[in-house]
């Protein structure tokens, strides 16, 4: 009986990737393709009568990457601070940051770069879950020819009102990651360590306003975009020591 349903779940893929060739980003496709994962996850992780419960539910998103990031962005920072006397999140536009006028008040000399994508806790019951999507590992990949370090980070909340008690963030390398929801366990031989982050980021590229720029403007047109652009777009940290 597994193995049917095993092959239940292998057929209910496939059509999901015929059905994401008509309508790419439609909000329903993603949530049917979390509701795939889920059970592919319960295939491997759970005891079998678990696997096809009618009140299996699909994965509960409660808030946006923004809203993540509030409080990712103080966790790096305090952790960088443990190395860099200096440590400067941005969100750059190329208009801004990286504007003609902006340089004569954004010249900070050299720094090393790290870029951080915010990822959304999700709950199946109380189990915490997290997307790591192919158009992230595509950008690691390329930053990684430029020397700007790119990891996930995801803050291991329930609800809202556990980002008002400095919660716990896990970090997770991307060039090795596989891409898709997935648990936290599942995703344990690509956590990075404080340690180790800041070890890669000592030994990493030295850039400049202008480098940063430079890479900024090459890895938009060289990874996937949609309509209006990247999808996925990372808070950069520049850090001197």
């Amino acid at each position: 009986m597994l193995g049917a349903a095993v092959r239940e779940v292998s057929k209910t893929s496939i059509a999901l990737a015929n059905f994401e060739n008509c309508i790419h980003n439609h909000y329903f496709c993603i949530e049917l393709k979390h509701y795939i994962f889920s059970i592919q996850h319960k295939i491997q992780s759970k005891n079998a009568k678990e696997i096809f419960d009618p009140r299996l539910k699909m994965p509960t998103s409660f808030m946006s990457e923004h809203s993540a990031e509030f409080a990712l962005v103080p966790s790096m920072r305090t952790l960088l601070k443990k190395s860099f006397s200096t440590v400067i999140p941005i969100y750059p536009w190329l208009s801004r940051e990286f504007g003609r006028k902006s340089q004569n008040y954004n010249d900070i000399g050299e720094f090393k770069v790290i870029a951080l994508f915010p990822r959304r806790p999700k709950l199946i019951k109380k189990d915490i879950l997290f997307t790591i999507n192919h158009e992230l590992i595509e950008y690691s990949n390329e930053a990684s020819k430029h020397g700007v370090l790119t990891i996930a980070g995801l803050p291991l909340v329930r609800s809202l009102l556990e980002l008002d008690q400095y919660p716990e963030c896990l970090w997770f390398e991307l060039t090795t990651a596989r891409s898709g929801l997935q648990s936290t366990y599942d995703a344990e031989t690509y956590r990075l360590s404080e340690s180790v982050i800041l070890s890669i980021l000592k030994d990493s590229k030295v850039h400049t306003m202008s480098s940063l720029e430079n890479f900024v403007r090459h890895v938009k047109h060289i990874t996937s975009t949609g309509f209006f652009g990247a999808k996925y777009k990372p808070v950069f940290f520049l850090v001197k020591e």
